[in-house]
Parts: structure tokens; C-alpha cells; sequence
């Protein structure tokens, strides 16, 4: 029996198949802002959820706002789900005002 697959469904697995992991450019522009209601933190790492990102993937050099506590975190790099949530490593405080 010959399955017959829509050419949309090739070219999708053909794409997935040529990128590596890891490979992905960042989505966030070098200094981007990123708000977000709840940041947990554990230097040099942070977890934050309830953003107002709508990037999807890899993330380089970029600013997290605690909006709870009015602290800024700049981040080397990391990984943000959308809006649902922002993940940052190699992050260190940033003095009042400098965002």
C-alpha cells in the first residue's frame, strides 16, 4: 500500500531534519527588556513566568524586570516559552537604573 503525504509535511521534516540543536539564532534583540510578574532567582540562573515576551526560543543578552521587586537581571543567554515563561543563565543584578 503507497501512503501518500502532502508535499507541506515533507518540506516541514526536511527543514527539522537540517537544523541542529542549538543552531537556532537568538530571538531577542542585544539589551531587550523583558517584564515579567514572577522571577525566581539563583544566581547565575533565573526562572521567570508571566511575561510580556511573545519570543520562542534561544534568547542573547538580555534584560529580565522583576516587576515585583523592581530589580533588573542581565542575562548572556537563555530560553523564553512566549509569555508563559523566560529561563536565564549566566545572569548577574544590575544596579537600580541601568537597563
Amino acid at each position: 500500500m503507497i501512503k501518500i503525504v502532502p508535499l507541506t509535511v515533507l518540506a516541514l521534516a526536511a527543514t527539522a531534519t537540517l537544523t541542529a540543536p542549538g543552531a537556532h539564532a537568538a530571538t531577542t534583540r542585544a539589551g531587550e527588556l523583558i517584564n515579567c510578574q514572577q522571577v525566581e532567582v539563583e544566581l547565575p540562573n533565573l526562572f521567570a513566568r508571566q511575561c510580556d515576551t511573545s519570543a520562542w526560543g534561544p534568547l542573547a543578552e538580555f534584560v529580565v524586570n522583576d516587576r515585583s521587586t523592581r530589580k533588573l537581571y542581565q542575562c548572556e543567554e537563555g530560553w523564553a516559552e512566549g509569555s508563559l515563561w523566560v529561563r536565564g543563565q549566566n545572569c548577574r543584578e544590575l544596579p537600580t537604573g541601568q537597563a
